[in-house]
């Protein structure tokens, strides 16, 4: 005779079979995926100068920025 399934499973099998459907239906619609790309988008827009500003300072101090260190492991990985 098997176990019976835990409480903690049996909830999140219930809210799984209620939202799973309607949950993957919207994320693979087209304007989802239009959205989720303008998100990126302004992102990027956003992040890009706060980054670059960091950088500046962090490089004024003598410490590596992000994209540094990103560009040497890049470099690391591709050498070995």
């Amino acid at each position: 005779m098997a176990a019976e399934s835990p409480l903690w499973r049996k909830a999140f099998d219930g809210v799984e079979r209620r939202i799973g459907a309607p949950l993957e239906n919207a994320t693979s619609s087209a304007d989802f995926q239009v959205f989720s790309l303008k998100v990126g988008r302004v992102k990027k827009a956003v992040i890009a100068p706060v980054e670059a500003v960091v950088g500046f300072g962090l490089h004024l101090v003598g410490i590596p920025s992000h994209a540094e260190v990103r560009v040497l492991r890049r470099d690391h990985q591709g050498a070995t």
